[in-house]
């Protein structure tokens, strides 16, 4: 899911700033520390840089720059901001162990166990930071909420991929609106209330969020299959409604093995290549491309802040061309 850094958006956020909220968060709850370095270790892990977060600093001026578009300041939303660089966080570690992923370095030696225990400790300092954000209460309170629903609709999306290994693009899709889709749709949607935005145009911003993660989902899936990196689940349920019997049988076993050998991986690209996934999923980025802009010409949204966003949807589209079949 993590792309690289983004265009201008770079220069509006401090992620120095964003780590100061976050480490005043686990000073106030008594976190302790050697908790708090393996927490800041996993932060800053995905970077490989020692002043910012994990993700990247495009991505955390998300909340920023859609609460500016709505007509508010761009640190009203630090505070949001940090809590998504949390979330993200914990997300991402917890999705690395439930898939078998190697270890990033920072949690190599301390193994699964103490993993998952940092990834509860980020979730629960996505509450404090949240909790100690002097805005609107109100606002504040519908952002909390946001966020809650949001793990739980995460969630949902991540037991059905875990539980389900065959799914139909319907099922696909919906997964990848849970599980990418709504992590960028809290932090337009969140970024456009903390600017005391009507829910109406909040949900414009969320609109654009949700087909901005689409579209980073669609271009992970596009370079997996270009390098022949993964066996993506949207070009699978794709293929498992239009190739042939003897292709789809053939794929069907390759999924529903326990694990997916380097070779039959491979002979799996090469499945879906054949059938035409990369021209389907390139057709489906054009079409949340189309949509993200939509959402933002509805919000009415500040010219500058506005650009800054549009921009957002032609940089994270993939730089890969399609394999021909």
């Amino acid at each position: 899911m993590v792309r690289g850094p983004i265009g201008s958006a770079t220069r509006i956020v401090n992620p120095k700033s964003i780590l100061n909220t976050i480490e005043a968060a686990w000073s106030a709850a008594g976190a302790w520390p050697d908790f708090v370095h393996a927490m800041r270790q996993s932060l800053l892990a995905r970077e490989g840089q020692s002043e910012a977060p994990s993700p990247r600093r495009s991505w955390l001026s998300l909340p920023g720059l859609c609460c500016r578009a709505a007509g508010g300041n761009l640190q009203d939303a630090d505070g949001v901001a940090a809590a998504w660089a949390l979330l993200y966080t914990a997300a991402h570690v917890l999705d690395s162990i439930q898939d078998r992923d190697p270890p990033e370095r920072w949690w190599a030696e301390l193994g699964e166990g103490p993993a998952i225990n940092v990834a509860t400790g980020l979730l629960s300092t996505a509450w404090v930071v949240l909790d100690r954000i002097e805005a609107d209460r109100s606002s504040v309170r519908r952002v909390i909420e946001d966020f809650h629903s949001t793990v739980l609709w995460m969630a949902s999306g991540q037991h059905l991929d875990l539980t389900v290994p065959l799914l139909t693009p319907d099922k696909a899709w919906a997964i990848a609106e849970a599980k990418s889709g709504a992590f960028f749709a809290l932090a337009c949607r969140s970024g456009a209330r903390m600017a005391g935005a009507a829910d109406a145009i909040a949900e414009h911003y969320g609109r654009y969020g949700l087909n901005l993660g689409l579209i980073v989902q669609i271009g992970d899936d596009m370079e997996d299959l270009v390098h022949s990196q993964g066996v993506p689940p949207l070009a699978v349920a794709y293929c498992l409604e239009t190739a042939s019997l003897k292709a789809r049988e053939r794929l069907g076993i390759i999924m529903r093995a326990p694990t997916i050998d380097p070779s039959a991986q491979l002979e799996a690209v090469r499945i879906l290549t054949a059938t035409g996934a990369p021209l389907y999923l390139q057709t489906k980025l054009f079409q949340m491309q189309s949509l993200a802009l939509e959402s933002l010409e509805a919000a009415s949204a500040e010219p500058t802040a506005r650009k800054e966003l549009a921009a957002l949807v032609q940089a994270l589209a993939p730089s890969v061309e399609p394999t021909p079949a």
